[in-house]
């Protein structure tokens, strides 16, 4: 499955799990917010994998451990 994380870039979170993803360097397309489909991002960040929601926010870490624990 392809994964897309949404970030804000004034968002703390969003940098932390930016920064997960880079240093565990997770196969993940990371983009900013603006980019998403039109009103389907309500929470930055927010993990979106084939047209759904996967996780949000801090969670979004331990959801990627769980998916990419063989990696």
């Amino acid at each position: 499955m392809k994964y897309t994380l949404y970030f804000q870039d004034d968002c703390c979170t969003s940098q932390q799990v930016r920064h997960f993803v880079q240093t565990h360097q997770l196969p993940v397309r990371v983009a900013p917010v603006e980019e998403q489909p039109t009103g389907r991002v309500m929470v930055v960040p927010s993990l979106f994998g084939e047209g759904k929601l996967w996780a949000v926010g801090p969670d979004i870490m331990d959801y990627l451990r769980r998916i990419f624990a063989r990696h």
